[in-house]
């Protein structure tokens, strides 16, 4: 699956944009996972990990390097299916405790259960379209290495 840009806003209209703000959005995000857990090395090393992924995505981008892109591509894509793993556990759990009419737990009157899949569900979307972009992204670089991912990639996936 490819889309030819990022939002239909018109300043993220160009697909390159798009990663590069998903990019920098990782950074930041790497970056305060390591200010975050300094003091936990169980997950300080994950988290310099994926930035150091976020930075090669950036510089992938930058030069026209698919090589740099893969990793980012192959973590985005596990995570993705952890997020959809997770959603299926929920809706056992959920269908367990209905099932078996055992008692949920509520915050104001709205089973956590529900909550915890309804929140699940969204951020699973938006991580998904994430995805889609990245790897559009990634394959617009590895097809057409010469740094022309710009406003004329819908043009050129077309002639493929």
């Amino acid at each position: 699956m490819r889309v030819s840009h990022c939002c239909r806003l018109h300043y993220f209209n160009d697909l390159k944009i798009g990663g590069l703000i998903i990019g920098f959005f990782e950074v930041a995000l790497g970056i305060a996972l390591i200010i975050i857990d300094l003091t936990n090395p169980k997950y300080f090393i994950p988290a310099v990990i994926r930035l150091v992924f976020s930075v090669c995505w950036l510089y992938g981008i930058e030069k026209s390097r698919p090589n740099y892109m893969f990793p980012n591509l192959v973590v985005s894509s596990v995570s993705v299916l952890l997020l959809l793993i997770g959603i299926i556990v929920v809706m056992f759990v959920l269908v367990y405790l209905v099932f078996f009419n055992k008692p949920i737990p509520n915050i104001d009157g709205i089973p956590i259960i529900v909550l915890i899949t309804f929140i699940l569900c969204c951020f699973t979307l938006v991580y998904s379209y994430m995805w889609v972009i990245i790897h559009s992204v990634y394959k617009a670089v590895k097809d057409f290495p010469q740094g022309q991912i710009s406003r004329n990639y819908s043009q050129i996936t077309a002639q493929h």
